[in-house]
């Protein structure tokens, strides 16, 4: 009897576990469609991912599995990333792993809830300049790794700073440093979840913060 009760017990906190990674972060929420109407997005802005269509989060630990950061280039709205998948599930085509694609493209494809979070105001010429100059170098020279063991023990473990495998946060701390926003070594001193600490991420250099997670409300759900 005990060991039918103990099954019992385990299967409902994985059905617990599960409900937890996968149901949406309760949050604000902003339609697609205002998003567009109003222009709202600006460089900085960061947008963060959960996957539906597959078991990420489990293998992660966190409902959020992804995130990318809004890249302004010359009036076109674009999401900076680095991704192992090559967007094979959202329908965007590319040989590279750090990318950038169209933002609305890239959230109304994508199978799974999207959420933002916004920067209080706008990056100077001066920080817009060195955004491009990141990306720019990013997409020449930088590749998605997917050795979470090599990122630990490089990252926490022998303090190395910046490397051209980089995860979807790693590449982004990295951009926060050269814009000023945050200290890199910071970022390695902290150890926790990556993705966790994004999420909560507040706090910036120079008079920048971001709000609390905003959850975008699109047609997929």
């Amino acid at each position: 009897m005990s060991f039918y009760f103990g099954i019992i017990i385990i299967i409902l906190i994985l059905l617990f576990y599960n409900k937890l990674l996968y149901s949406p972060i309760k949050a604000p929420k902003v339609s697609m469609e205002d998003l567009i109407r109003h222009n709202v997005f600006k460089s900085g802005d960061l947008v963060l991912f959960n996957t539906q269509n597959n078991y990420t989060s489990h293998m992660l630990f966190n409902h959020i599995t992804h995130v990318g950061i809004v890249y302004v280039k010359k009036g076109e709205i674009l999401l900076f990333e680095t991704t192992h998948n090559r967007h094979q599930d959202f329908n965007i085509s590319t040989k590279n792993t750090v990318i950038t694609t169209p933002i609305y493209k890239r959230l109304t494809n994508y199978p799974g809830f999207v959420y933002y979070k916004k920067l209080n105001k706008n990056l100077t010429n001066n920080m817009l300049k060195k955004m491009d100059d990141f990306v720019n170098y990013s997409l020449d020279n930088k590749n998605y790794d997917l050795n979470f063991i090599d990122y630990f023990m490089n990252k926490f473990i022998l303090g190395e700073t910046f490397r051209d495998n980089v995860n979807c946060v790693e590449i982004l701390y990295e951009l926060f440093d050269y814009l000023d926003l945050y200290d890199y070594k910071d970022y390695i001193k902290n150890i926790g979840h990556p993705l966790k600490k994004i999420e909560k991420l507040k706090i910036l250099k120079n008079g920048y913060n971001y709000s609390d997670i905003i959850k975008i409300e699109k047609e997929y759900y």
